[in-house]
């Protein structure tokens, strides 16, 4: 019934076990020292950014943020931008840093609880 053995199976699928790694790895590198430089500025570039953009860069960015009052209690970057977050907390905090983030209430937006 058209069965093949397993030695004819592994060599028709390490062909496609390679392409489907190659297809997993990042296209381009990314040039750390440039996207450090804008993590330091994010919060200058935010407050100069309209709204929409906002929106945007907070789903490329993040997987989940997590707000309680006037209070961010957790955030997690999407897996691509942790390296990022990581080499910034380390820069900023040391490993034994603390984050902590208030947002501003803005005019007619109430914070989820």
């Amino acid at each position: 019934m058209g069965e093949i053995d397993e030695e004819r199976l592994k060599r028709e699928v390490e062909p496609l076990k390679q392409v489907l790694a190659i297809g997993d790895q990042p296209t381009e590198a990314t040039n750390v020292e440039e996207a450090m430089g804008y993590l330091r500025r994010v919060g200058e570039l935010w407050s100069v950014s309209p709204r929409a953009q906002q929106r945007e860069f907070v789903r490329e960015v993040f997987e989940r943020i997590v707000v309680k009052g006037h209070e961010v209690t957790a955030v997690t970057p999407k897996a691509v931008y942790t390296p990022l977050f990581v080499l910034h907390r380390h820069e900023r905090f040391g490993d034994n840093g603390s984050i902590s983030c208030k947002l501003a209430p803005r005019a007619g937006i109430e914070p989820t609880t």
